[in-house]
């Protein structure tokens, strides 16, 4: 079956097919993808592949043939090709003629759709019967016409750049760039000839046309004739020059109706002998008749000082001089104008003043300030108020005036602005506001106070619902006179407003009290009480009304009374002492039940006084009911509730405070007056709790009863156990339980992360009493003193549970510990295993710690034995010393440490492959040798008894070793007669040997050269010159390189030279190095380098 199918129909649209991994190419048919050529398809007919004009080129069309069923190649003259000499890109080139398959069918083009430009080689445009031929600069328009039965191209006319010839010439519109010339006998344009540049040159010619548009310009041998309804010449922004004379009269058709210009477009000058028939001028630019000029000027005063200004006065007060008036003289006014030339000149020029005021309306008393604004240099201003007062010489642009009567209102106000520096017209301006200001009698002042009686008794703020309050109105500036006053009170409850209406009544202020009873309190909030005044006919109608208001707290007087006992919790003063403390199994309950072994629980153990918390909030008790103490369910402490002051200590009772409700919510809480609810006196509130010392150890309860409720219960114990426990580890044992994997360095082995200890005999004193802390780690085992080593811990902190440590004699009762553990005697734990899971590099001993409800007791050390542990990498690796890949040849590996071949310069066998016979392991037998130790990453003379007091036991290193130690390494290169040393510490010796070369015989002390002693400068080191030697055995190259003894160095590096020899001469190509170190020495850090 076929990958895939595909049905093509027509209106199919488009089709894209990808494929995922083809197992073949895409042929034209599918073909095999083995044939990659046209040529070498099965559906390719090759015979066409010989022909067609591309084939040249390697390039046709290729058409399927469906006759034959195959593609041929067949020619084509229009394809798609890149020509880079001719323009960029893919085009389509045409490469033969091209013929319409059928005459007179198809379009070059659509009336939509225009190519731009048509570029032709050849000379000869055929449109239908016309020829269009290009001779140069010349186009010949020919016709096809049948002479003698011949068709022949008889020419009808030409046109070139400069001229048309033509013997008749016919045109819709005619657009000429430069001079068009006619010399036909007749030229016609239906619609128009436009010559943009150059001259219109007829001979002999009438030229006709609907419209003639001339730019530049019209040259005309002969006369001009134009006709027409309109004439048009130049279209609005052109010059017209008419040159000509006119020798006869240019007439309008009728009188008075047209115009020469317009009121937007006038002649600049109308040059004539005479303008007759003027009009009466109505507008300032039109022309006056001699009649009209010689009637106007006759009443003119040829004098300056009997000639006013007239009625069009007010066209001069628009400038600096102002004040001029119909009757001034010339001279006067001529004097306005220099006077305030004078005052500008010497900056006192005030031109006008303006003035507004803050209020223009009041009653007596009323205090108007005015704002003046003034054009010019005022320094002093006068004012008159218009009461009979007047300001003069005023500085202040905003000044007051008090009116203090109402007499002669409304007031008109005269503000004068001047300089005092100035000098008549332009120094002073004056305004005048006619009535400016009405003033009224006083405003009322209205206020009041609230009584407890209707005569008599005291101003209150507070009233109770159901009692009447009392308000006197004392509302000033009202006369005892024939002056008419109205008020109303609206008193804050929602009632009604009252209204008052005269001031003798009661409520106003020449009236007896007004009455109100509440109804409703004012809850959390007050009542407003508003006193407004409402007429008043001697006064300023706008001020009106006026008000004033207090507050008053309306108590309702039958209140519920406030929260008791009940709602009241107590809480124990302090918090609970300890850490974690639950209830240890067994404990006392003193006859108190609910509280089981295990719960969380408020601890004591101070033999002092434990008491509740003071109160925060007030509680209510009646007159006559009791509030009792219960101490363990028993009464312990009573007081009876009276209205005198309760206060005071009864046994385990303390009443602590008791108020007036009156400041306090429901709930005790004190607040503010504006939330106060209850009446003065109506309840007391009390605060209580409860005290009592000595009391025995276990469980105990405390509760506050009343005859009104009762609070919550509070519990607590109080502990026997005073001190943190004491941890004994004086019979303790600790051995190993698995070793797992160890890591030897140097013959010692040290425990890795998975070893396991087991800690025996540990005993703890004061563990639990009343109570136990809830940890999960009541007793910890953990690293102390670090004595070795150079980072981490051998071991980690190990936490054990009241599970794990649970000893023979059992200390828990259904897995929660008992009560006093260890109080009596100390308990001893069980077993305990100690994983050895520190990841450091150390050797310490452990420590152990408890825990009970006091808190961690100090922890006590294992002296003996010691935990040694090794984690992670080497920094001083005896099996891998480096050494450097680019020193010598043949070899890249690192030095090795080797055995048997102690003593410093110790004879070698020149025979024996060191490197590779005598490789140092890490379990290497060390004990009863002089081995040096690599001990926590430092190489050094070590001579502990490891063998007892350690974990894991090692070699016993105290025997037989207190004299020199060794370090002997090997590595192996060619080619190397020079090489650097690195190190950091300090050495007794460092000696290096290469076995089976001349040094064997040359050097005196066993084939060794001294790297304490300076090359001798040449030949072979050794002491013996007889066998070849030159007479020392130093091979440190310069003084500088010598390693000498008990000299401490910090990554120092030396060079050493072996002369003549070279290790290529060594036997398996072996350089040795012995370090010796005596008591006091060590190494941090060895490497083998390249000498510089």
């Amino acid at each position: 079956m076929a990958d895939f199918d595909v049905t093509l129909g027509s209106n199919k649209g488009n089709l894209n097919v990808e494929f995922d991994k083809p197992t073949q190419d895409l042929t034209l048919k599918n073909q095999a993808p083995t044939r990659t050529k046209l040529r070498d398809f099965n559906d390719i007919n090759t015979n066409t592949f010989t022909s067609g004009t591309a084939s040249a080129n390697g390039e046709s069309i290729l058409v399927y043939n469906a006759n034959t069923q195959l593609f041929e190649l067949r020619s084509g003259n229009i394809r798609l090709r890149q020509n880079p000499t001719h323009y960029s890109g893919l085009k389509y080139t045409v490469e033969g003629a091209l013929i319409p398959d059928t005459n007179n069918a198809y379009d070059l083009g659509s009336p939509g759709r225009r190519f731009r430009t048509l570029f032709l080689s050849g000379q000869t445009i055929k449109l239908g019967n016309l020829n269009l031929s290009d001779a140069g600069d010349t186009i010949t328009i020919t016709k096809d016409t049948v002479i003698d039965g011949v068709i022949q191209n008889v020419a009808i006319g030409t046109l070139s750049t400069q001229t048309l010839n033509t013997s008749n010439f016919e045109a819709a519109n005619l657009i000429a760039n430069t001079t068009f010339t006619v010399t036909t006998s007749k030229a016609l344009f239906n619609k128009g000839l436009t010559v943009k540049s150059g001259d219109i040159r007829a001979s002999n010619t009438h030229l006709h046309a609907n419209n003639i548009s001339i730019r530049n310009n019209l040259t005309v041998n002969g006369a001009i004739i134009l006709r027409g309804s309109t004439i048009n010449i130049g279209d609005g922004g052109d010059v017209v020059n008419l040159g000509g004379t006119v020798n006869n009269s240019i007439l309008p058709t009728i009188s008075n109706v047209y115009n020469l210009g317009a009121p937007s477009q006038k002649y600049a000058n109308v040059f004539t002998t005479s303008v007759k028939g003027l009009a009466l001028p109505t507008e300032n630019t039109d022309a006056a008749s001699k009649a009209y000029v010689d009637t106007a000027i006759s009443g003119f005063s040829t004098t300056a000082d009997g000639t006013t200004i007239g009625s069009d006065f007010n066209d001069l007060n628009d400038g600096a001089a102002v004040g001029f008036a119909s009757g001034d003289t010339v001279v006067e006014a001529l004097d306005n104008l220099n006077e305030t030339t004078l005052n500008i000149f010497k900056n006192t020029y005030v031109r006008d003043v303006t003035f507004s005021a803050d209020t223009t309306s009041g009653g007596a008393g009323t205090v108007v300030t005015l704002t003046l604004t003034v054009t010019g240099n005022a320094n002093a201003f006068d004012i008159n108020w218009g009461d009979g007062s007047t300001d003069s010489n005023v500085t202040d642009t905003t000044p007051s005036h008090t009116y203090a009567t109402n007499s002669g209102s409304p007031f008109t106000v005269v503000v004068t602005a001047k300089n005092t520096g100035g000098t008549g017209s332009g120094s002073t301006a004056s305004l005048t506001r006619s009535n400016f200001i009405t003033i009224f009698l006083a405003d009322p002042v209205p206020s009041f106070t609230i009584h407890d009686a209707s005569s008599g008794g005291s101003v209150v703020t507070t009233a109770t619902t159901g009692t009447p309050v009392h308000l006197t109105n004392t509302t000033t500036n009202i006369p005892n006179t024939a002056i008419t006053a109205t008020f109303s009170v609206n008193w804050g409850d929602g009632g009604a407003t009252e209204n008052i209406t005269g001031k003798t009544e009661n409520g106003g202020p020449q009236g007896g009290r007004l009455a109100h009873t509440y109804t409703s309190a004012s809850g959390a909030g007050r009542h407003t009480v508003t006193l407004n005044v409402v007429a008043y006919s001697g006064g300023n109608p706008a001020v009106l009304p006026l008000s004033t208001t207090a507050l008053i707290k309306v108590f309702d007087a039958s209140i519920a009374s406030p929260s008791n006992l009940s709602t009241k919790t107590i809480a124990l003063n302090t918090s609970s002492v300890g850490t974690n403390p639950r209830v240890a199994s067994g404990f006392t309950t003193n006859g108190i039940s609910g509280t089981n072994a295990g719960d969380n629980v408020t601890r004591y153990t101070s033999s002092g006084a434990i008491a509740t918390a003071a109160m925060g909030t007030f509680f209510f008790q009646a007159d006559g009911g009791t509030v009792t103490a219960f101490v363990d369910g028993s009464a312990d402490g009573q007081k009876a509730i009276t209205n005198a002051n309760d206060e005071g200590t009864f046994t385990s009772l303390i009443i602590d405070d008791e108020q007036d409700y009156n400041s306090f919510d429901a709930n005790g809480n004190t607040v503010g007056v504006n939330s106060r609810i209850y009446a003065p006196a109506l309840f007391e509130g009390y605060k209580a709790r409860i005290s009592k010392s000595s009391l025995s150890t276990g469980l105990h309860s405390y509760q506050l009863q009343s005859t009104a409720g009762n609070t919550n219960t509070v519990k607590f114990i109080k502990d026997n156990l005073t001190s943190t426990p004491t941890t004994s580890v004086a019979s303790a044992t600790l051995t190993q339980a698995s070793a797992g994997t160890l890591s030897h360095i140097s013959g010692i082995p040290y425990y890795t992360n998975d070893a396991t200890l087991t800690l025996a005999g540990v005993t703890v004193a004061n563990f639990t009493g009343q109570t136990f802390q809830n940890t999960t780690s009541p007793v910890v085992v953990e690293n102390s003193t670090d004595l070795e080593g150079t980072s981490g811990n051998a071991i980690g902190t190990n936490n054990f549970t009241y599970a794990n440590i649970d000893g023979s004699t059992t200390m828990l009762a259904s897995g929660t510990p008992l009560v006093n553990v260890g109080v009596s005697s100390p308990y001893a734990l069980g077993n305990l295993t100690v994983n050895v899971n520190g990841g450091g590099k150390r050797a310490e001993r452990l420590q152990v710690k408890a825990k009970n409800s006091n808190g961690t007791g100090s922890a006590v050390i294992l002296a003996s034995p010691i935990i040694q542990a090794y984690n992670g990498s080497k920094s001083f690796d005896e099996t891998a010393i480096p050494v450097s890949d680019s020193l010598g040849s043949g070899f890249d590996n690192d030095a090795k440490r080797i055995h048997s071949l102690t003593g410093g310069a110790v004879a070698f066998n020149n025979s024996t492959d060191y490197f590779a016979d005598n490789a140092f392991t890490g379990a290497q037998t060390v004990a009863g040798t002089t081995e040096a130790i690599v001990r926590y990453d430092t190489l050094k003379h070590f001579t502990t008894n490891l063998s007892s007091g350690y974990l894991p036991a090692g070699p016993n290193l105290n025997t037989g070793r207190s004299g020199a130690q060794h370090f002997v390494f090997a590595f192996k290169r060619t080619t190397v007669s020079r090489f650097s040393i690195t190190l950091t510490g300090k050495v007794s010796g460092l000696f290096v040997a290469v076995p089976n070369t001349a040094m064997d015989t040359a050097s005196s002390i066993n084939g060794w050269g001294d790297a304490s002693i300076q090359y001798a400068g040449s030949g072979v080191p050794g002491g013996n010159t007889g066998s070849g030697g030159n007479g020392s055995n130093g091979i440190a190259e310069t003084g500088s390189d010598r390693i000498t003894d008990g000299t401490s160095y910090s990554n120092q590096t030396f060079t050493m030279t072996l002369g003549t020899v070279s290790s290529s001469n060594s036997f398996n190509n072996q350089i040795l190095i012995s370090v010796v170190l005596n008591s006091d020495d060590s190494l941090t850090a060895l490497s083998i380098g390249v000498p510089s």
